[in-house]
């Protein structure tokens, strides 16, 4: 599977896009849609500018979860999002703005709910080498969201605050080496993005994170808190306390795998739930007090770089 870390994680003014770029010499273990762009350039390019390295511009979604709706607004029955893309732009201090993907003056429509675990390539283009900053998403007038089931089913306006004008600007750096290719996605977010601001209205905002993929596993985030030392008083039953993955980006691990809680050597009344890192305490069983050591560890065995996070319990006895 692709292995990725966390570069930078931006939160742009009303924009919540996410935009990752990945190295694309390994598969990126997604689908590739159709791009609605001309047959036969997607999937070909000649490169011949050693000086320089060729782009590869895909959109892809993150899976949605609609029943939860975003800040407490359930958005329910969506069955579209669909995004008109007009232009892609970035700039570097050499070059200023540039344009990498035009589809002007009408713009490629792409619905996002397609591309949910998915990519669909935009545009390929050569690109000196160097270092680049910013990425302006240009979209086109027609931005819709479908929502009702059968019958039911509306098409309604989805309404990008400076979209269609001056454009969503992310800021974050990437950089193009001599002589390699490089993949860059603009995965929307579409869960966090809508917002309802009427009955029939539907606002389009899109958080930015950027990874890189890499060859090599990374270890996952290290087990936090909430305490290092944990006093119960004399008395029967069974105590409970939460352990937390100290996130980065919202990701538990920098490759994005499965992460559990480990322990070793627990004593008899103590438990721990390795998938929510829920720990159980009979404190009927304690005599003495002890020191638990807690640890992340990946779906590939790797567990976290840093030392484990250590717990001393006690039992108190009324006086």
């Amino acid at each position: 599977m692709s292995k990725y870390f966390i570069r930078i994680g931006i939160l742009i003014t009303s924009v919540l896009l996410v935009f990752v770029f990945i190295s694309c010499n390994n598969q990126m273990g997604s689908t590739l849609v159709d791009s609605g762009i001309p047959e036969g350039s997607e999937q070909i390019y000649v490169y011949d500018d050693p000086a320089g390295g060729v782009a590869e511009f895909y959109l892809s979604n993150s899976a949605p979860n609609y029943e939860e709706g975003y800040e407490g607004k359930v958005v329910e029955d969506v069955q579209e999002v669909n995004v008109s893309i007009m232009r892609v732009d970035i700039h570097s201090e050499l070059n200023g703005w540039q344009t990498v993907v035009d589809n002007s003056p009408l713009g490629i429509k792409y619905d996002l709910l397609e591309l949910v675990d998915n990519v669909a390539l935009i545009g390929v283009t050569e690109l000196d080498a160097g270092l680049y900053t910013q990425i302006r998403l240009i979209l086109g007038t027609d931005n819709t969201i479908v929502v009702g089931a059968g019958d039911k089913a509306s098409s309604l306006p989805l309404t990008i605050p400076g979209g269609e004008k001056t454009g969503i600007k992310l800021t974050g750096e990437f950089e193009v080496k001599e002589g390699e290719p490089l993949s860059i996605i603009l995965d929307f977010d579409t869960e966090k993005s809508i917002h309802m601001t009427g009955s029939v209205k539907y606002m389009f905002k899109p958080t930015i994170r950027i990874l890189e993929e890499t060859d090599d596993n990374q270890p996952p985030y290290p087990v936090i808190g909430p305490f290092t030392s944990i006093n119960y008083y004399e008395g029967t039953g069974d105590k409970t306390f939460q352990l937390e993955i100290a996130e980065q980006g919202g990701l538990k691990d920098p490759d994005g795998d499965t992460v559990y809680f480990r322990s070793s050597l627990l004593p008899s009344w103590i438990t721990l739930d390795e998938n929510t890192g829920m720990v159980t305490v009979d404190i009927t069983l304690i005599h003495a007090a002890e020191e638990i050591s807690f640890w992340s560890e990946d779906e590939h065995d790797e567990s976290q770089s840093e030392g484990p996070f250590i717990v001393e319990i006690t039992v108190k006895v009324f006086t």
